[in-house]
């Protein structure tokens, strides 16, 4: 303000000219300034507009992540992917449960940590696979999760790629299928089991279409009863191979079937096999449509009883046979002297037969021939000389020295005839010569003679091969008496020497007497052992019958079951006591035969395997290959193996095992071959180890369990053992179980 006073008039025009300038200048701003305003004031208002567009967007994306989420957390599979290297980058809660494993301890974790060693290699080659396709690629492989489990996982991965064309990562979906599978598994098994008892069945098993009769199915032993092979039963209907005599019943019964008047039925009838042989079977037919459906297929079961029915007929035959037996026994039972019964059983026997000739010759063991006892006949036609017949001469001597029934059509063309019988029978006598036995040995021939052209038939030659053993019984009977009556003579001389001898033998029964006192006080302690576990049962049945009496009826089928069990106990003590006995008595025989000492243990294992499943125990046989041979008594020495094997058991706790093995061992000298039985059981204290052999032993540990037992299984197979001169050993350790292992000679 100061300057433009000093200003002159020239001076100060230019001034205010530039000052005009400057103010147009800044009203130009101003207006510009306005414009600028009001252009942001709109767009202010475009922008806040667009901000509540991008917050209800917002809003709206945030509730889709959310039910995506959901859904991708809670799918029904497991989703999870995995970086270039297999770390875990994302996964579902699904996925991370499947795996029983919290999911944010899993993102970096390398997925092959969870992966069955067994499926290492196949989860590789997975994501190698993947990495090639560009599709999504399925696998299956076992997954271990938590508590050291294993799933059975369905896999189907998708190999993702960054811009330069590599893996980026792979996205994987998992579905746990170890339900399915095993329900997969069940179903094989079950229709495995299904073909095994049709195709094994005891009795043939069909199955055929109902309207026609057609087969569907046969199992083999239905095969083999029809004598037809599969494939053309399958080709025949069941009408075909019926007997016509059986069949109109047969359809009958099926349409009753068809009708719903019956479910089931049952019959007798024939079958044609191919060969033309006929058999009886017993038909079962049931049918395999709910009630209220329409007809489809039968089942139909057959077993074979042409045996059977041939019995019945067999029997009744042999019925008829028996009247005259019976008769003829009755008669000789009479018969005193060998004169008296020989003559009176030709007789009969003629009479049975409607023959009018024979003759009864016995073996003379001095003179080694074979002499007439007893004939009818004008003449001897039954290709005899009177002569004394040595044994193999002539057709009654062939009888005797073979055994075996001599049958001839005529005796005069018999390969055994003799030039001698050729002249003294006439043509056109035949019959029969049947050896007389006296339990296993031939004592003498019976002849009967008949005029052709009759020929002595089937049922003829058996019941005179009957009548020929009851003559050996009957006259064994009377030798047998002779013989006792001479010998009772030569056994009252004996018994005056033997009072003599018996005097000398004074000292020696007082040496037996010392013996007998010992015996005695062993029999005190066996009756004492004895009374106790007698008394121990008996107590308890009477109780238990007291509360069957008294208790409520409820209560009666357990009351019931505890009388079988004592009952039961005392059975099989009684049988201990028995066997026990004829050990000391020495009346248990040894039949020595050579078994494959493998096949013994095994039958034993097979045998003791329910008691081995009801104690929830495991038994195994565990068989040298090949196993030893032994000369032993079988039934004596799977007695052995029986009882160590079920001593075993019931000591040994359930989820416990029990295993028999076989083999062979150096000691002495030699080679033996030797059975073992090893349990997971209690094991014996080394204080009882020496006792546990003896005779009603039984140790602390057992009675105050109260187990089950008498204290004569050991005993016995200890004297077993001792009779065949075999060993035992006992290898035991208290809580660690114990072995016993059996000693025997090769064969």
């Amino acid at each position: 303000m100061a300057n433009y006073q000093r200003m002159t008039k020239a001076e100060l025009i230019p001034a205010l000219r530039g000052l005009e300038a400057q103010v147009a200048s800044l009203e130009s701003i101003a207006a510009e300034r306005d414009r600028l305003s009001h252009e942001l004031s709109v767009h202010q208002i475009e922008l806040e507009a667009q901000n509540q567009e991008l917050r209800e967007a917002q809003r709206l994306v945030e509730e889709s992540r959310d039910r995506y989420v959901d859904l991708y957390d809670f799918a029904p599979v497991g989703y999870v992917a995995l970086d270039a290297g297999g770390h875990i980058q994302e996964i579902n809660l699904t996925g991370a449960s499947m795996l029983g494993v919290e999911r944010s301890r899993l993102i970096g974790i390398p997925f092959s940590l969870y992966v069955a060693r067994g499926d290492a290699g196949a989860f590789r080659e997975h994501l190698r696979q993947s990495g090639q396709s560009q599709e999504p690629v399925t696998g299956e492989l076992q997954v271990v999760v938590k508590e050291a489990q294993a799933i059975r996982v369905q896999m189907v991965s998708l190999a993702l790629r960054d811009g330069g064309g590599g893996i980026s990562r792979y996205r994987i979906t998992m579905r746990d299928v170890t339900a399915h599978r095993r329900a997969e598994q069940a179903l094989r098994e079950s229709e495995e089991r299904f073909r095994a008892i049709f195709e094994q069945a005891a009795v043939g098993v069909s199955q055929c279409v109902s309207h026609t009769g057609e087969y569907v199915r046969v199992n083999r032993k239905y095969c083999e009863i029809a004598g037809y092979a599969r494939e053309e039963l399958l080709t025949w209907r069941f009408q075909g191979i019926t007997h016509p005599d059986d069949l109109e019943a047969e359809l009958n019964l099926m349409q009753q079937l068809m009708e719903g008047k019956i479910r089931t039925f049952s019959m007798e009838k024939r079958l044609r096999r191919k060969d033309g042989e006929i058999v009886w079977v017993n038909l079962t037919v049931s049918s395999m449509w709910a009630s209220g459906e329409e007809p489809t297929y039968h089942i139909a079961i057959i077993e074979d009883i042409t045996e059977r029915r041939q019995a019945i007929e067999d029997t009744k035959l042999r019925l008829a046979e028996l009247e005259p037996v019976s008769e003829i026994s009755t008669t000789l039972r009479a018969a005193r002297t060998l004169g008296e019964m020989l003559p009176m059983l030709l007789d009969l026997t003629l009479e049975a037969l409607h023959a009018m000739e024979g003759s009864i010759w016995l073996y003379d063991s001095v003179e080694d021939v074979l002499r007439p006892a007893a004939s009818r006949g004008e003449s001897e036609k039954d290709g005899t000389c009177p002569h004394p017949l040595k044994p193999g001469e002539g057709i009654v001597g062939a009888a005797f020295a073979t055994g075996q029934p001599h049958l001839a059509g005529d005796f005069r063309l018999d390969q055994g005839a003799s030039e001698a019988m050729c002249q003294r029978i006439p043509p056109g006598i035949g019959g029969a010569a049947i050896p007389i036995r006296a339990g296993e040995k031939v004592i003498g021939t019976f002849v009967i003679n008949v005029s052709l052209p009759r020929k002595l038939t089937p049922s003829e030659v058996h019941l005179l091969t009957t009548l020929s053993e009851l003559a050996g019984t009957a006259l064994q009977r009377i030798m047998l008496r002779e013989e006792v009556e001479r010998r009772a003579a030569e056994l009252e001389q004996r018994v005056i020497q033997r009072t003599a001898e018996l005097s000398q033998r004074e000292a020696a029964l007082e040496a037996a007497n010392a013996k007998l006192t010992e015996l005695d006080r062993m029999k005190s302690q066996f009756v004492s052992n004895v009374s106790h576990e007698l008394r121990t049962p008996i107590t308890t049945i009477k109780l238990y019958a007291s509360l069957l009496r008294r208790g409520p009826p409820e209560r009666r089928d357990q009351f019931l079951d505890a009388l079988e069990q004592e009952a039961n106990r005392q059975a099989h003590l009684i049988e201990e006591i028995l066997q026990v006995s004829r050990i000391d008595s020495g009346r248990l025989d040894l039949h020595y035969a050579p078994y494959a000492l493998n096949e013994l243990a095994e039958a034993s294992v097979v045998s003791r395997e329910p008691l081995a499943a009801e104690k929830g125990v495991t038994l195994a046989c565990k068989p040298l290959k090949p196993g030893p041979t032994v000369s032993v008594d079988r039934v004596r020495t799977l007695q052995v193996i029986d009882n160590l094997v079920e001593n075993a058991l019931w000591y040994t706790p359930t989820g416990g095992q029990v295993s028999v093995a076989t083999g062979t061992a150096e000691a002495d000298g030699q080679i033996w071959a030797t059975l073992s039985v090893t349990d997971t059981g209690m094991g014996i204290p080394k204080d009882e180890l020496p006792r546990i052999f003896e005779r009603f032993f039984r140790g602390e540990k057992p009675r105050e369990m109260q187990l089950p037992g008498t204290g004569l299984g050991l005993a016995i197979v200890k004297d077993i053992v001792d009779l065949h001169g075999w060993r035992v050993t006992v290898e035991s350790q208290v809580g660690g179980g114990s072995t016993f292992t059996v000693w025997m000679p090769l064969a």
